[in-house]
């Protein structure tokens, strides 16, 4: 690091003003103001690549997803092993009901869809990054950790999808009671999160919806678009979470009135499931709840960079004139915290590393 580099605040009333061309940014001392440019960031070139990557990955799924379909309602096998459940079902409830079959099909199609519909915000969000300015990265500079991991677990979140398929078909074939069958969907929905929407939440947040939709009147005019993709984002998994807190919900209670007709005392182990219920629905769903919170309030409300966030790093170049660069703030500068961040971001390491625990308890048992 040059000797010579110095750090100054950005004035959360003026934003990046002497990136945008002006001269009063009182953010920076009076001699500097007129001589000060700003670096250009740009966002890394294999971003566009791995978008098409992305793309044709998420053609497949969806292909794969018509093949289950396929399989499940038109082939003789996959008809029998619906009807199967369903009696299963009916035998456990004690009795029928008029969803039945409904219900089956969306317990083995609904996890697969989610998963395609969260690749598509996923992909849509990743897109207005790169080709839209839903915040200002035409000067901040994105945390490159923040986008390897971006890359990481989107990576993850399309092995996701053929894992979640393994885990459903392998279901279809050695379904043996209620609790089992609560069982393999906390499995499902741990993977889910692990591998998908838990980081994914995480990351979007911090380092992409916090900086977005200022609003701030630059000499060049310029603006951040608009906001779809990062409400559409943030919906959207709260969304999923919702459904898997109902999906999982449901099955619960039909275990409870299992056992209260059987006359059947909850034991250790059924604490433990409603422990790893919990953890699997409702730390996902709370987070996911938060995150919609906290980007409406920065996009609607607050449409500004918080105090002490975001700073200058400025040095002198040739010819007297100096560069400013504005890096984009680690994960625990409690500087850009508001006070939900600390319950969101505590939160979403503990709920990842909840729902790990969940599937090392699965497959120890």
């Amino acid at each position: 690091m040059s000797e010579d580099l110095q750090f100054y605040p950005v004035d959360s009333d003026l934003g990046l003003l002497v990136c945008h061309g002006g001269i009063n940014d009182t953010a920076l001392p009076e001699e500097l103001r007129s001589s000060t440019t700003c670096q250009e960031s740009s966002i890394p070139g294999f971003i566009q690549g791995f978008l098409i990557f992305l793309w044709t990955m998420m053609a497949f799924c969806i292909a794969a997803f018509f093949c289950v379909i396929y399989y499940l309602t038109f082939m003789q096998r996959g008809k029998e092993k619906v009807l199967k459940i369903k009696n299963q079902r009916q035998e456990e409830t004690n009795g029928s009901h008029k969803f039945a079959t409904i219900r089956v099909y969306a317990s083995l199609l609904c996890p697969l869809l989610s998963l395609i519909i969260d690749y598509i915000s996923d992909f849509a969000f990743i897109h207005a990054l790169v080709f839209d300015f839903p915040f200002d990265s035409q000067f901040i500079h994105l945390s490159k950790p923040a986008v390897g991991a971006l890359v990481v677990y989107e990576i993850f979140a399309i092995i996701a999808f053929p894992l979640t398929a393994v885990m459903l078909l392998i279901w279809l074939n050695t379904r043996e009671g209620f609790y089992e069958d609560i069982q393999q969907k906390m499995l499902i929905s741990s993977i889910m999160y692990l591998l998908d929407d838990g980081p994914e939440t995480l990351l979007q947040y911090y380092f992409v919806d916090k900086f977005s939709g200022t609003d701030y009147s630059y000499p060049d005019g310029f603006k951040t678009s608009f906001k779809t993709a990062i409400i559409a984002s943030s919906i959207v998994t709260f969304g999923l979470a919702f459904f898997s807190f109902v999906r999982l919900t449901l099955r619960y209670k039909d275990l409870i009135l299992q056992q209260k007709r059987d006359g059947i005392k909850f034991k250790k182990a059924e604490i433990i499931l409603l422990a790893k219920y919990f953890f699997v629905t409702v730390i996902p769903l709370a987070i996911s709840c938060l995150r919609v919170f906290a980007a409406m309030y920065q996009l609607d409300t607050r449409r500004s960079y918080l105090p002490g966030c975001l700073e200058y790093s400025v040095e002198q170049s040739a010819n007297n004139s100096y560069i400013a660069t504005v890096n984009q703030p680690g994960l625990f500068k409690f500087d850009c915290w508001i006070g939900i961040d600390y319950f969101l971001v505590f939160g979403s390491f503990f709920g990842m590393f909840t729902n790990l625990l969940c599937i090392i308890w699965y497959f120890r048992n």
